[in-house]
């Protein structure tokens, strides 16, 4: 028979082994129907970084969800460099961008929008950085936000995971400057990963299947009755016909937002990320 403390620590072996979440939308679970995303970076607006340092950084962080590597079914495909910048659904193209003139959260650096449609696929991301005031680095500045660390967290949102429960997960709502050890993906989320995109080869027929929706084979009128009672994103359009946007997924918050009642935690936890 096991005692108490047997007992709690089994349990909390098991809590820790599933601390990963996923995005669910109407009582589902949201992932893509595809299995290569493409997206293209807007390296314009970096503070402080070059051109090849912002490329470099989301490239790598893109790479650490490679199914390739992690047994999963689906991976992140970089497709080159673009103009294009904000979030919008119509353009067709996930872009990651800079913003120097934040009007999300000013707590938050980077946000992610992520739509999907009646049929529980995802369809659409397109990732904001925010560069009005934050300062990025791509070396480990310990006064600075490492733009890989952070890149990591929110393609793992665009991928359809929520945040972890495991603060040593990439996908932990906490992070702090100068962080390197959330660039590379940890066990709770490559779990996460491989349960939302498994390596079948059922999975195989059904992502090629041409009566699916995907991103290059969306068909708007079928997709009436959507839920739209979730937050658009900016660009987004909605509407109840179509593919709606779910809830925006922020990164971290920065200490200088924190309210003076807060102020008491802030010795004790780092940062927090919505």
């Amino acid at each position: 028979m096991l005692s108490s403390l047997s007992i709690w620590t089994v349990s909390l072996l098991i809590q820790t082994a599933t601390a990963w979440e996923p995005r669910i939308v109407n009582g589902e679970m949201v992932r893509w129907n595809q299995v290569q995303i493409g997206f293209e970076i807007n390296t314009d607006n970096a503070p402080s970084l070059s051109e090849q340092e912002v490329e470099e950084a989301i490239v790598a962080a893109a790479s650490e969800w490679d199914g390739s590597t992690h047994d999963a079914n689906t991976q992140l495909h970089y497709d080159g460099l673009s103009k294009k910048s904000g979030a919008d659904l119509s353009d067709g193209t996930h872009i990651v961008s800079f913003d120097t003139t934040w009007n999300q959260d000013p707590s938050l650096l980077a946000i992610t929008h992520v739509w999907s449609d009646s049929n529980h696929d995802i369809v659409h991301f397109d990732i904001e950085i925010n560069a009005d005031g934050v300062l990025w680095a791509t070396t480990g500045d310990p006064n600075k936000h490492d733009l890989h660390n952070t890149m990591t967290h929110e393609f793992g949102h665009a991928l359809g995971l929520e945040h972890s429960d495991d603060i040593e997960a990439s996908m932990s709502s906490t992070t702090t400057m100068g962080e390197l050890s959330k660039r590379d993906v940890h066990s709770d989320d490559i779990q996460g990963f491989v349960s939302l995109y498994p390596f079948q080869e059922e999975n195989n027929t059904e992502q090629n299947d041409p009566s699916l929706p995907n991103e290059d084979n969306q068909s708007s009128g079928s997709n009436s009755g959507v839920d739209n009672a979730l937050t658009p994103a900016a660009g987004g359009g909605g509407g109840s016909v179509g593919p709606v946007s779910l809830e925006k997924a922020g990164c971290t918050t920065q200490p200088y937002q924190i309210t003076l009642w807060m102020m008491g935690f802030v010795a004790l936890l780092p940062l927090r990320r919505r």
